[in-house]
């Protein structure tokens, strides 16, 4: 085994990779100072010689090779409706959890749902992934996934980051998403206001243009799945007339229902979006403008 991690340190070194030892079966380096950690290929014996687990680090010290961490379900299942195609990695029962990137100055970035549950997360300079041929906690092993023969894409950091927030928006969405109407029983529903309200919020003061608007509520309907073909068309339907209505009346100066509904629905979405796209105090004048237009229909 230390033969070959050994062969797998040095091969990471050779590609601009910078390697740390992790104990066996462990994730994190449980040590001080190992975000300052350096090795040549002479070093590798010394270090890896019993077992350990193979860390990178992120960011500067590995050529700014960053790592998208996607920690839930629907991060992994949306990623390529957001992300460029790229090199992945992940767990044997977790593939393609890792999206791994080069770009320079790109920033350690962190995207968690209202009760802290964490969604994603960018990892860059002070971070590290740990990357095969390391054990997991629980057992598995970690691996590369390079079938396709695809390289790491080259992201400028806004680019990057914006993505990032489209893709994460897409997963709190449809973390929140109201479960579809059960015609039997006649549980659930909800998802056409869930849809007004957000198409209010995301397009108010062009926070979202209408293309990318459609493209996330889209995909975090979809992360949910669909009982048939012919309810995701109807879905999709339906989303792209509240969208380009939604438009048409603010455009218009019409009152649409947006950020106070969407909070009533939804608690703690609106915060999350205003602080991962800088919308403070744009949603603070939207919250007043709401108000002064529910005192003028009184």
């Amino acid at each position: 085994m230390s033969a070959m991690t050994q062969a797998w340190v040095r091969r990471y070194i050779e590609r601009d990779f910078a390697p740390i030892p992790v104990p066996p079966g462990a994730k994190s380096p449980n040590r001080p100072g190992w975000q300052d950690e350096r090795m040549g290929l002479e070093d590798v014996p010394r270090y890896f010689d019993n077992g350990q687990n193979v860390g990178v680090l992120n960011g500067r010290p590995s050529g700014w090779k960053v790592c998208a961490d996607l920690d839930v379900a629907e991060a992994t299942e949306l990623a390529g409706r957001f992300m460029p195609p790229t090199l992945t990695s992940g767990r044997e029962s977790r593939p393609h959890s890792h999206w791994w990137l080069i770009s320079p100055e790109a920033k350690t970035d962190k995207f968690k749902d209202v009760d802290g549950t964490m969604l994603l997360e960018l990892r860059s300079t002070g971070c590290q992934t740990i990357v095969a041929p390391s054990i997991h906690p629980g057992g598995d092993r970690y691996v590369w996934h390079g079938e396709s023969g695809l390289r790491m894409a080259h992201v400028e950091a806004a680019e990057l980051r914006r993505r990032l927030s489209e893709l994460a928006t897409a997963v709190l969405i449809a973390r929140h998403l109201p479960k579809l109407r059960d015609e039997s029983t006649g549980e659930g529903g909800g998802r056409h206001d869930y849809a007004l309200a957000l198409s209010g919020f995301l397009l108010r003061s062009v926070r979202l243009n209408v293309p990318t608007a459609l493209k996330v509520l889209r995909a975090a309907w979809d992360a949910k799945g669909w009982p048939d073909e012919r309810s995701k068309r109807e879905a999709h339907h339906d989303l792209e007339g509240i969208v380009h209505d939604t438009a048409e009346n603010l455009a218009a100066g019409e009152p649409v229902v947006g950020g106070p509904t969407l909070e009533d629905l939804a608690s703690g979405v609106v915060r999350l979006l205003c602080k991962w796209w800088g919308w403070e105090r744009q949603a603070q004048e939207e919250e007043k403008e709401d108000r002064r237009n529910q005192a003028d229909r009184l």
